[in-house]
């Protein structure tokens, strides 16, 4: 084993002139000698980084940006390890070196989420045939029992249902769903979802109720009401029925506001937050 001098950086040379004899666990099942060096940072000429202790390893990982996590996660097992660790995650984080964003998800998103499988229980039926649904009615198998005249009608019933399963789609988006999330038709409050991202990973979230305040309607309390017991209590503690604040240190600071925004526009509650 041979060092460098001071001008140069330290490595750490494995001499196989003379290779040294290998008990007999160490063997492979082909009778050859494992050449797995059992060193915790034996210098590797292919990826220099892995001689590196593990602190000294997170602390030069962290700095790479979020972007090229994923070529560097696929690089080597020991770099993959490292950035996997939980050790890895906290010193990016401490240091302020995590990419964190906070995204609204659409209305349109959030639909998709309740329903990955698409509308339920939606199929068609005609005067000849009754109900149809084509996960349930269809097998391909059949394909070759099938005359001409059959083929085109099951594929016309086939658009039939897709355009069934569309319309469906957009009327569950026109009445449940708006641009800021899950909406309310009897009360037009809305809820809002904000995903938050560590790194490109979806790794928490923001839940809210927002409750419209107009001048004119006192229907605040009920519309509270019908969204949860949490936010009726929330809602009658600090609001009179027309969602204007009732508690008097509220009242004061809106007050000493030169524009006096505590009365106007809606009424946002945040109703859960979850943090990795």
């Amino acid at each position: 084993m041979t060092t460098a001098t001071d001008e140069q950086p330290m490595t750490m040379i494995i001499e196989q002139s003379q290779p040294q004899p290998q008990p007999a666990a160490s063997l492979a099942s082909s009778g050859k000698p494992n050449r797995k060096l059992d060193l915790d940072h034996a210098h590797n000429v292919a990826n220099p980084l892995v001689s590196l202790p593990p602190d000294a390893l997170v602390s030069v990982l962290c700095r790479v940006p979020a972007c090229s996590h994923d070529a560097l996660w696929r690089s080597c097992r020991a770099i993959r390890r490292t950035l996997d660790s939980d050790s890895y995650a906290s010193e990016r984080a401490a240091r302020g070196l995590a990419e964190v964003s906070a995204r609204l998800v659409p209305g349109e998103e959030l639909y998709d989420r309740d329903y990955p499988d698409g509308p339920e229980d939606v199929s068609i039926s005609d005067d000849e045939d009754g109900p149809w649904n084509p996960d349930v009615d269809f097998d391909s198998d059949d394909d070759e029992n099938l005359t001409e005249e059959e083929l085109t009608r099951r594929d016309a019933k086939k658009e039939r249902y897709r355009a069934k399963i569309q319309a469906q789609r957009e009327e569950y988006l026109n009445t449940w769903y708006s641009d800021l999330g899950t909406y309310d038709s009897s009360y037009g409050y809305e809820g809002i979802t904000v995903d938050i991202t560590i790194d490109g990973v979806r790794s928490g979230s923001v839940m809210l109720v927002l409750i419209p305040r107009p001048w004119g309607g006192q229907l605040f309390h009920e519309a509270a009401d019908a969204h949860s017991q949490e936010l009726q209590e929330v809602g009658w503690t600090l609001c009179d029925c027309r969602g204007r604040p009732r508690v008097r240190s509220i009242k004061r600071a809106d007050a000493a506001d030169p524009v006096g925004n505590a009365g106007l526009g809606g009424f946002l509650h945040v109703k859960k937050v979850t943090i990795p």
